[in-house]
C-alpha cells in the first residue's frame, strides 16, 4: 500500500527557508544547495534480495540522555549475503531519507516495531536531543554488487528532533515521520556515494555558530547520551 508523506521535499524546503529569514540566517548559500532524496522500500529492507535492484535503508539507532531505541526489528538475511555490509537488525526500516541543506533538518521516514510504535506514541521525542545512525544501500549494476550510498558516517550524528508523527494503523508496521534539526555551531559530515568503485563525498550538517554559550549548552546535554 502506498503511503502518502506528511511532508514532501518541496514543503521541507520551504519551512526551511522561512526558519532561516525569521532567525536572521544568510539563505542564498543554502538554496544553492543540491537535495538529496532517497526513495526506499519497506520490503526490500526487511526481506533484502541481492537480485533485486530497489533501494532499502535503516536507522541503527536513536537516542535521546533518557530513552534509548536500539536494533529491535530482524533483518531477513540470505546465506549468500554473508560478504555484504548488511545489518542483522535495525531500529527503522526507511522509505524515505531528506537532507535539504547544510542548516536545515534531515527527514526520516519509516517503519518501525510495534513496540517502538508505542514508545513514541506515549512519549514523543519532540524536543529532545537525540543522537543517531542511518544508512542507504544501492546497487551498482556495473560492479554488480551492493554499496551504501547515503549514510550519517563513522560517528553518530547529533540533532534535536522538531517534528514526529507515529502512524499506528499502517500495516504491517507503525510508520514513522521525524525531522532532526542541526546543532547550532557543530558541523558533522555525513557521506554520499554515487557507485560502489568511488570514495564517498563528505557532505556537512549543522549551521554556523550562534554563540559559544549555545554550543557549549548543547554539548553538555548531548554528552549525556553514553554508549
Amino acid at each position: 500500500m502506498t503511503v502518502r508523506r506528511c511532508w514532501t521535499l518541496r514543503s521541507i524546503c520551504l519551512v526551511a527557508f522561512v526558519m532561516a529569514v525569521a532567525i536572521g540566517l544568510p539563505v542564498v548559500r543554502s538554496l544553492t544547495v543540491q537535495p538529496i532524496e532517497e526513495v526506499l522500500d519497506a520490503e526490500q529492507g526487511y526481506n533484502t534480495k541481492l537480485n533485486d535492484p530497489t533501494p532499502f535503508g535503516y536507522v541503527f539507532r536513536i537516542d535521546s540522555p533518557y530513552r534509548r531505541f536500539g536494533p529491535d526489528q530482524p533483518i531477513h538475511q540470505y546465506p549468500e549475503q554473508t560478504n555484504q555490509a548488511f545489518p542483522s537488525y535495525a531500529m527503522m526500516v526507511l522509505t524515505n531519507v531528506t537532507y535539504v541543506a547544510s542548516d536545515a533538518p534531515i527527514f526520516l521516514e519509516g517503519r518501525v516495531s510495534s513496540d517502538t510504535g508505542r514508545r513514541l506514541h506515549k512519549q514523543p521525542l519532540t524536543s529532545a536531543p537525540v543522537t543517531f545512525q542511518f544508512s542507504t544501500y544501492a546497487f551498482d549494476p556495473l560492479l554488480n554488487t551492493w554499496f551504501q550510498r547515503f549514510q550519517s558516517g563513522d560517528e553518530s550524528l547529533q540533532g534535536r528532533v522538531t517534528n514526529i508523527h507515529v502512524h499506528h494503523h499502517k500495516k504491517p508496521q507503525p510508520l514513522v515521520q521525524m525531522q532532526i534539526e542541526p546543532i547550532p555551531g557543530l558541523v558533522q559530515t555525513l557521506k554520499l556515494a554515487n557507485n560502489a568503485g568511488s570514495h564517498p563525498i563528505q557532505v556537512s550538517w549543522g549551521p554556523p555558530r550562534s554563540s559559544a554559550k549555545e554550543a557549549a549548552f548543547h554539548q553538555i546535554v548531548m554528552g549525556d547520551v553514553l554508549f
